[in-house]
């Protein structure tokens, strides 16, 4: 079971909470800048951390990203040798060793730490409707169908219920309970993000016509 770690606070704070967790970093830790800078100018800029070997488990990095629900999390952790035998052990190995480095220095900030040991079910962010539609959808569809008419139905239900259900949970219950290939659920989520967005635009219109 992969583990999730997260960081709740005001997004404008994120980058103080990367210098302080900069300047807490053990020896073999490091900031990648660099890698950083490659990504400035998108909506949720990463933060990127390099870390040693750990036992079995060799150097790689850590990404984190911040989401609209005011959370700083991490979405990627990483090798920088190739290795074919990777597994839970290792991810979450290194994601306990980044707790124990980054808690304290976000708790200095005013910022809660969650470390996640199981996931949330996701029925818990869905109405009832919304989540018998997702149940249909992935218990009926190929894995490699892309447009189908039951996705639509679900992002209107979705909607409808007003989920809370964020597209970076959506995603990893798509790929890692579901075992869904990233690039086709990657497109899912695509589909999922414009479509709430779109009729969130429209009730926003039908709302003014109607003052």
């Amino acid at each position: 079971m992969y583990n999730k770690l997260y960081f709740r606070g005001p997004l404008s704070s994120i980058p103080q909470l990367n210098a302080e967790i900069e300047s807490r970093l053990p020896a073999g830790w490091r900031r990648c800048h660099d890698e950083e800078e490659l990504y400035i100018g998108l909506p949720r800029h990463p933060t990127c951390f390099a870390h040693p070997q750990m036992n079995s488990t060799p150097p790689g990095y850590i990404i984190l990203i911040s989401n609209d629900q005011d959370e700083f999390y991490v979405n990627h952790i990483g090798y920088t040798t190739t290795r074919e035998n990777w597994d839970q052990a290792d991810f979450n190995r290194v994601l306990d060793a980044f707790h124990e480095i980054a808690r304290p220095a976000a708790e200095a900030l005013g910022f809660s730490v969650e470390l996640q040991d199981r996931p949330r079910r996701i029925e818990g962010d869905l109405s009832m409707d919304a989540a018998r539609s997702l149940s249909g959808f992935t218990r009926s569809s190929p894995k490699r169908l892309l447009e189908d008419q039951d996705w639509t139905t679900f992002i209107l239900l979705a909607h409808l219920g007003n989920c809370p259900l964020t597209s970076e949970r959506l995603l990893l219950w798509l790929c890692e309970e579901q075992g869904w290939p990233e690039r086709a659920a990657e497109h899912l989520i695509h589909r999922y993000e414009d479509g709430r967005q779109l009729l969130a635009l429209y009730d926003e219109a039908t709302n003014r016509r109607r003052r």
